[in-house]
């Protein structure tokens, strides 16, 4: 009768050891399955093209301005000068796709500053300065043909530059 019971206590510790074991394997799984994902977070490189940003709305000169990887947003906002009526708590940023149309930025020739209008094609500090006494003695333009009429703009000049000056306010 001695080997019956041992028999039991047999069957008792392979059944422990199975279920120990059992245990231990799907313990093993669930560890596995919910290991902590690493993430890692890649600095997003600027393209290496040039960048613009288009400013508008209440500035006095609006159009598109380079912008430098130091820039700030309100660096570029009082780089166009604000209108007395500005409000800097409302301020939209917009950046168009690809599919977008670019426009050149327009100068009114009426309202620019020197460094601005000598930023045109064929047209220099000594250029840019005379039109503006032009400007200043003779009133604004009314026509962009009327650009002729400075003593150093040709003809060919004035093409050069139509597209991208205008006389609106």
């Amino acid at each position: 009768m001695s080997s019956l019971p041992n028999k039991y206590w047999l069957i008792i510790i392979a059944a422990l050891f199975l279920v120990l074991l059992s245990g231990s394997i799907i313990l093993g799984i669930n560890l596995y399955n919910h290991r902590p994902l690493e993430i890692s977070l890649t600095q997003q490189t600027l393209p290496e093209y040039p960048l613009e940003i288009y400013i508008c709305g209440a500035v006095q000169n609006p159009g598109y301005y380079p912008i430098a990887e130091d820039d700030s947003i309100t660096t570029l906002i009082y780089s166009v000068r604000l209108a007395t009526d500005a409000d800097l708590k409302r301020i939209k940023i917009s950046i168009p796709e690809n599919s977008d149309s670019f426009s050149p930025q327009r100068i009114n020739i009426n309202r620019a500053e020197c460094s601005l209008i000598e930023a045109l094609p064929g047209i220099g500090p000594t250029k840019a300065q005379e039109i503006i006494d032009y400007r200043d003695k003779n009133g604004p333009f009314r026509r962009i043909d009327e650009l002729v009429k400075v003593n150093c703009i040709s003809k060919t000049t004035l093409t050069k530059i139509k597209e991208l000056i205008t006389i609106e306010d």
